[in-house]
């Protein structure tokens, strides 16, 4: 009995020498990194902060505006005139859809209409045709979407900014109370390398 003991004993242990080791696979984790000019690198801490930036003081508080030297008039009317302009793709906030010029003007508000106005000379009310005018003063405040690196040595902070949308606060003309209703306009995402992530569209 302690000879089978034995013999199956040793029996395992030449079995267990003679199999090939396995093969351990180690998972890389590939890190984004940015670097400065003087070599100076920054690990990426944030994948994607989204944030929503008020453009206008707040009338209600002593809160200061939230840019200082910001000209936001300037900033949102070339924006739109780049897109109106076809310059710059933009997309569509609910499904990251790319939105034609026409889908842009609904959103800001710039369809023609038909209303009837009374001709001063005879009385007779005529119909005219009118196309609203997008106030760039509407947008009220901004969506941001940024990567964000630091350096622990320095203490240092690096933004990438992905992508912005605008907001448009519009007040509804059938409330008395003026309830106020917010639009994202449309999405722009400047670093093209980050489309095909953020939207998933090539």
């Amino acid at each position: 009995m302690k000879k089978l003991f034995l013999l199956m004993l040793l029996t395992g242990i030449l079995f267990s020498c003679n199999q090939a080791p396995k093969k351990v696979v180690k998972k890389e984790i590939k890190k984004i990194i940015m670097k400065d000019d003087d070599g100076t690198s920054y690990n990426m801490i944030a994948d994607t902060v989204k944030y929503l930036i008020p453009l206008d003081k707040d009338s209600t508080s002593d809160r200061p505006p939230f840019f200082t030297g910001f000209n936001k008039i300037k900033f949102i009317s070339q924006l739109v005139d780049s897109v109106l302009a076809g310059k710059i793709k933009v997309y569509d906030d609910f499904d990251n859809s790319e939105m034609t010029i026409d889908d842009v003007k609904r959103q800001l508000g710039m369809i023609s209409d038909t209303v009837y106005v009374e001709d001063l000379e005879t009385g007779e009310m005529k119909q005219k045709v009118v196309v609203p005018q997008f106030n760039p003063d509407d947008v009220r405040e901004l969506y941001v979407y940024e990567r964000w690196f630091y350096n622990p040595e320095k203490c240092v902070f690096k933004t990438e900014i992905l992508g912005f949308s605008p907001v448009k606060f519009t007040v509804k003309d059938d409330q008395p109370d003026g309830e106020v209703t917010k639009v994202i306009l449309f999405t722009v995402y400047p670093n093209k390398k980050m489309l095909k992530k953020m939207t998933g569209v090539k």
